[in-house]
């Protein structure tokens, strides 16, 4: 009851005890639970990690703008410099196209529709453009790592879980058991090898076990035969 007179006070009225206590009400709720108190203090946030081969300063160089974050270097580095006169002779022509290319693609989505100026500059910035080739096979195990999570801009793709079962037959009967293939890094997920390294051999000499990219391509043929149909 004291809290429902608390609220309906109005603020004018309020004594420093009852804005004290208000304060206390609100950050006990579920929704303001997750929001981090004020420090009054800088606080050091990690966005990214950068290693080997990652270009540090190249996002400002391009869209003109004031440092977006400040690097620290947790061992010893060595950096190649390159000042904005070579930047701008060598790099930018290609880069600031690579940039767009970023920037149209995650446009495109209708995902990252809501996000603003400042969002869409980190979320290019952490993000990459790839092209798979026909029937590539993308797996990853997923054991709590940081991944990249896959948009589809151009093309289709299918999402198959392929699980790989181990049959053990004993004296009452046959007993299964899913085969972890984090823990065994040199076990396939297909059960021969060569299918990954040649497509091609592997349509010319069909085995009896089941193979991803052979089903796909099946399914694709029978599409087309429906619509030639």
């Amino acid at each position: 009851m004291a809290e429902k007179t608390l609220l309906r006070t109005h603020h004018n009225l309020r004594s420093i005890n009852d804005r004290k206590n208000l304060v206390n009400l609100l950050a006990g709720l579920t929704c303001f639970s997750r929001i981090p108190p004020a420090t009054n203090a800088y606080v050091d946030k990690l966005e990214s990690i950068s290693g080997p081969g990652d270009c540090i300063g190249d996002i400002e160089m391009l869209e003109e703008c004031l440092r977006r974050n400040t690097y620290i270097s947790r061992n010893q580095v060595e950096l190649l410099v390159l000042h904005e006169e070579d930047f701008n002779n060598i790099l930018r022509p290609t880069m600031v196209r690579q940039w767009e290319e970023r920037k149209t693609a995650l446009l495109s989505l209708e995902y990252f529709k809501y996000l603003n100026h400042e969002q869409i500059i980190t979320a290019c910035k952490l993000g990459l453009i790839r092209q798979f080739d026909p029937l590539e096979t993308i797996c990853y195990e997923d054991k709590g790592h940081v991944s990249y999570v896959h948009f589809v801009i151009s093309g289709e793709c299918m999402i198959l879980q392929c699980l790989k079962i181990k049959a053990t037959t004993k004296k009452g009967g046959k007993s299964f058991e899913l085969v972890d293939l984090s823990g065994h890094e040199d076990v396939n997920l297909f059960q021969d090898s060569s299918v990954n390294e040649s497509k091609i051999d592997f349509f010319k000499n069909k085995t009896s076990f089941f193979d991803v990219n052979y089903e796909i391509m099946s399914e694709e043929d029978e599409k087309i035969k429906r619509e030639v149909g």
